[in-house]
């Protein structure tokens, strides 16, 4: 009797209702996670194949410090040669699993290829740093590479000048390597593989520019960028050897400095040289490399150097460096700092000119400077560098669209809005690059709706 009224009591009933019926959500959960499971293999497994793709084409990097170890006999080419084939083995793997489940890779694809690329060739690229240095571990190696990778500069070592060359020639290639991008690079290669890279670039690319292309296809468009970067560094190289340094010392710097990743063969930096010619050759190069690529390439395609005088980009950047350094090193001469004008001017535009790009080479210990230049200087590294190049931080092409949006709002105050949506139609219909001109562009992918900022307000 006593079973009997608890199991008829309506609250009990209840209870027993209510946690047969979590019963059954938890069983449905649970086979809705199981039926995920086939569904996240089946997306997982084509974005593990051009991953391994990417691991085989990055296994090739190695072939320049192995050639460097061998010219400078340093005995590091095994360790090289290891990491060579640890990286192509794995990433054979990764390629060969894949291989049967192949299919398009769609947006989000790209951003996860992208980042699981950059943490892997990260990885893979500690292996000969921890073999040849002495009580290097694996978080520091890791630091070292990605920051090499990813052009950010800082390094953990000292002593560079005593490191074997092939490790400083490899520390720098990743460098140069990022500076680009080495998923740009990958893009022009996969082609050959079988794989389409127009999500890969979409992914990597920065700006709000990223969806144009130099040429119609995408693999050209890689092509070119890395032509053009491939020859600008060429130049770089012979220009710092005719300066004075050594073979090795001109192709790491001129690494670091088109890449404006700021890595040097020398604990002081391009100190070490205390060389004005240097220092000036490198101040070109920097600058350049702060420039949008495709302006180098619409430059030299079309043989004149009007093509910069056309990129508003371009004359911004050139401005702010010319005259941040004359102001600046009026202000360190008034200071007492440096005893006459061209010494000022000659230490404050280079390391100036460093910070501003992002590229982090240095010729004197700024930190003792009047606290208003290092803090210019860090302003700049902000703003300075143009869409398109090589370097970091909040690059021009937003905040021009930015000054011009408010320009254009200003000169179109007091206009009716029958005008001013005509006006703005017209625009859009002639050509004219109405995206820079709506000064905000929120877009996911070309086919889906996209929300436009216009001096008349929200157009989507």
């Amino acid at each position: 009797q006593r079973g009997t009224f608890f199991l008829s009591h309506p609250g009990i009933a209840r209870d027993e209702e209510s946690r047969t019926g979590r019963d059954v959500t938890r069983s449905r959960e649970t086979l809705s996670g199981l039926a995920m499971v086939p569904l996240m293999t089946s997306r997982i497994w084509p974005i593990l194949q051009v991953l391994g793709g990417l691991l085989m084409f990055f296994s090739l990097t190695y072939l320049m410090p192995i050639v460097a170890s061998l010219v400078y006999g340093d005995g590091t080419w095994i360790d090289f040669v290891l990491a060579m084939a640890m990286a192509f083995a794995f990433g054979a793997i990764l390629h060969l699993l894949g291989r049967s489940k192949k299919r398009e890779l769609q947006p989000r694809d790209g951003f996860i290829l992208v980042t699981l690329a950059w943490i892997l060739m990260a990885g893979i690229a500690t292996v000969p740093p921890m073999l040849v240095i002495d009580d290097l571990s694996f978080t520091d190696a890791f630091f070292e590479t990605m920051s090499g990778l990813t052009t950010t500069g800082a390094t953990v070592l000292t002593g560079l000048e005593n490191l074997p060359p092939a490790i400083n020639v490899w520390r720098h290639e990743l460098n140069w390597l990022g500076g680009m991008g080495i998923i740009v690079l990958a893009v022009a290669i996969l082609p050959l593989l079988g794989v389409g890279g127009m999500q890969l670039y979409k992914a990597e690319a920065t700006g709000v520019n990223k969806d144009s292309k130099l040429t119609a296809r995408i693999a050209d468009t890689a092509k070119v960028l890395w032509l053009v970067y491939f020859f600008v560094t060429l130049a770089c190289i012979f220009a710092l050897k005719l300066a004075g340094m050594n073979w090795l010392d001109a192709i790491c710097h001129a690494f670091a400095a088109m890449s404006l990743g700021g890595f040097s063969t020398y604990d002081s930096s391009v100190g070490q040289f205390d060389s004005p010619l240097i220092e000036a050759v490198l101040i070109v190069f920097m600058t350049i490399a702060a420039i949008n690529f495709a302006s180098h390439f619409l430059a030299w395609h079309k043989r004149s150097l009007a093509v910069y005088w056309q990129d508003t980009e371009a004359k911004a950047v050139v401005g702010l460096l010319v005259s941040s350094t004359l102001v600046c090193a009026l202000y360190i001469m008034a200071s007492g700092v440096y005893p006459d004008f061209l010494t000022s001017l000659r230490h404050v535009s280079f390391n100036l000119v460093s910070i501003a790009t992002d590229c982090g080479f240095a010729s004197q210990d700024y930190d003792k400077w009047p606290i208003f230049v290092p803090l210019w200087m860090l302003f700049l590294s902000c703003i300075t560098v143009s869409s398109g190049s090589t370097g970091g931080g909040h690059q021009d092409d937003p905040d021009a669209d930015l000054g011009a949006t408010g320009l254009a709002g200003t000169q179109e105050t007091g206009s009716s809005t029958h005008h001013c949506s005509s006006s703005y139609r017209r625009e859009r219909d002639s050509g004219v690059n109405w995206r820079r001109r709506a000064g905000i562009h929120l877009s996911v992918h070309p086919r889906r709706r996209r929300t436009h900022l216009s001096p008349c307000g929200f157009r989507t």
